[in-house]
């Protein structure tokens, strides 16, 4: 359903809906349109109404399942979801959203459950093993995880995205050889989807990977400014810019990027989780405030921040030594 998001859009819904206000697909039309427009209230409030002259609509409760979950209203979104796969049982979406739901509440058996039911009605789907890998990795289930990431593979091997996610599991593994092989594959082989955004995350995510004990200097940080150069405007451009700034000894510039990227709600939602924080982590403790630095490193872990990124913590190990032996060292050596 697509829609201008713009003023007279939402007079003429409104108008709809004074000339027929018992008319159920009004008030969902405008539900929609406030769903979109990110105004969650006032779309549950449209979906309400539309649920109360139509209680079986599926779409209705999808909506306000997804704008409850917005709110972070996570009760009452799992309900929208009960009743929406009552109404629609082989419905696949509905059962990966309730799935995110009983994750929110920690109730992992019932998420592990909707997405296993998520890849029975969707074997053939690569997203399908995507998910449940994802799933499995927070949860330190390294192999069951790659195993769906290749199955993802093997359903779509033209596409890029199916090697990237795999990536990650290879990493968790300790497994760099691979990652980058999959990276590479990315970046030369499958090309199903890839948008300028995608190619520089691939290209970015490569350059973590190639990152080791020793500190990289100009070279890399050009290359660096290079990657970012390819969607310039998005949050992973901007995180390539501030490790930039912090491989020329400008580590107070770089955090100065990254905060930019974070206040810029266009930005924020590219940036991976566990990037940021990790790497603002490494930008504090160069600049000596190691409180916020160690924080900023356990929430990249919780995140699923692949361990074995943390050697690039050697590049501290000269410039702060005291946030070396006293943080970084121990995580390391785990």
């Amino acid at each position: 359903m697509e829609q201008d998001y713009d003023e007279q859009s939402l007079l003429d819904l409104n108008r709809a809906i004074e000339l027929h206000p018992d008319d159920a697909s009004a008030y969902y039309r405008r539900g929609y349109f406030s769903f979109m427009s990110q105004h969650y209230k006032l779309a549950v409030a449209d979906f309400d109404r539309a649920l109360q002259l139509g209680p079986n609509d599926g779409n209705a409760h999808l909506y306000r399942g997804l704008a409850y979950l917005r709110l972070k209203k996570y009760k009452q979104s799992l309900a929208d979801f009960h009743r929406l796969i009552e109404l629609h049982p082989t419905n696949r979406l509905a059962y990966t959203r309730r799935a995110f739901v009983y994750q929110r509440l920690r109730q992992d058996d019932l998420a592990l459950s909707d997405l296993d039911r998520v890849i029975e009605l969707a074997c053939d789907v690569p997203n399908s093993y995507t998910q449940r890998g994802y799933f499995l990795l927070e949860r330190q289930q390294h192999e069951k995880a790659l195993a769906d990431f290749h199955h993802a593979v093997e359903i779509a091997p033209d596409s890029a995205h199916a090697y990237y996610n795999r990536v990650y599991g290879y990493l968790h593994l300790g497994d760099r050889e691979r990652a980058r092989r999959d990276l590479m594959q990315c970046l030369h082989g499958g090309d199903v989807g890839v948008t300028e955004d995608w190619l520089l995350i691939f290209h970015w995510t490569l350059a973590c990977t190639n990152m080791g004990k020793e500190r990289p200097g100009r070279e890399e940080a050009d290359a660096l400014e290079r990657i970012a150069r390819i969607a310039p405007q998005t949050g992973e451009a901007a995180l390539c810019r501030g490790v930039a700034w912090k491989l020329r000894g400008h580590p107070e510039k770089g955090l100065g990027a990254l905060k930019r990227a974070l206040s810029d709600k266009n930005m924020l939602p590219q940036l991976r989780t566990q990037d940021v924080p990790f790497w603002r982590e490494m930008l504090l403790a160069s600049l000596g405030r190691s409180e916020q630095a160690r924080k900023e490193i356990e929430h990249a872990l919780k995140q699923g921040m692949p361990p074995i990124l943390l050697t690039l913590l050697y590049w501290l190990e000269q410039d702060q030594p005291a946030f070396f032996e006293r943080y970084a060292r121990p995580w390391l050596e785990k």
